[in-house]
């Protein structure tokens, strides 16, 4: 209905420039823009309502924090285009959508959370002298690593959607290596402590822990993801999601190998995949 609305007032796929500007209209917009690009992520030939561009930001100025819910822009703006081109194979594998997939690519390893230069979430996790550096900044440590891990969390959709590698290539391993190294930062008290909103727990924890778990192979790793899953809270859609990771694993080891898009097989199997 909302999509129909949309169509007929402003066209197919209007462009939506994502902006760190904080009044009503705009985070109620975005807002919404985040989580058309979250449900679009779960499905195939699903492509977003807008064209999400990012705006010129104000320097010194991280929007992803809260106008998007936890999502960096860049990265919510490189995961609504990978969503969009994997949905079109007409120019996915052609050049114009290599040199797409390129730029995307280059985007992500190239971004940084805009604390000091030079230093990623990760990076800043590894030392107690530079825990002390994320409150001369005042970026709480786990808001930190969070936005670090919706990065990885575009690197894998890339991986898989886009270059169609497995789950078991180097490239898609060492992202989620690196994917649960980062989470390893984040303190074990993470609900109710004053850093995070249940909308931000809600929509970017699930997400990331989700997609992370469409790779998980070791018991390590799927007990993990699961435990991660299952923290997310104790409503029917986050039991939904962990239901269907535990399908999407059972269906591995069951034939022996991962089904060739994950987002295809949860839709044989009619799961109801929600973030937000």
């Amino acid at each position: 209905m909302t999509r129909s609305i949309i169509q007929n007032n402003l066209g197919v796929q209007p462009v939506y420039y994502l902006t760190n500007q904080l009044d009503i209209s705009t985070i109620s917009f975005t807002t919404f823009i985040t989580t058309d690009v979250l449900y679009s992520l779960v499905g195939v030939g699903r492509q977003t309502a807008f064209e999400v561009r990012l705006a010129d930001f104000s320097p010194g100025h991280e929007p992803g924090l809260r106008n998007h819910l936890g999502i960096p822009a860049l990265v919510l703006a490189a995961i609504a285009q990978i969503n969009n081109l994997a949905a079109r194979s007409d120019v996915l594998g052609m050049p114009r959508g290599i040199e797409m997939a390129a730029k995307i690519a280059e985007d992500l390893q190239n971004w940084r959370p805009e604390i000091r230069s030079g230093m990623t979430a990760s990076c800043l996790a590894e030392t107690v002298a530079v825990q002390a550096m994320w409150c001369e900044v005042s970026w709480p440590r786990t808001r930190l690593v969070r936005l670090e891990l919706m990065a990885q969390v575009a690197k894998i959709l890339m991986h898989q959607h886009l270059y169609k590698r497995g789950i078991l290539s180097k490239s898609i391993r060492a992202c989620l290596t690196e994917f649960l190294r980062t989470a390893q930062a984040i303190p074990d008290r993470t609900h109710s402590n004053g850093d995070d909103s249940r909308l931000f727990v809600s929509a970017s924890k699930a997400c990331a822990w989700f997609v992370a778990s469409t790779c998980a192979i070791s018991p390590q790793e799927r007990i993990h993801c699961l435990r991660e899953l299952n923290a997310c809270g104790n409503e029917k859609v986050f039991r939904e999601n962990a239901k269907a990771i535990e399908a999407l694993w059972q269906e591995m080891d069951s034939t022996g190998q991962p089904p060739a898009d994950w987002r295809v097989f949860l839709n044989q199997i009619k799961a109801n995949v929600v973030f937000l």
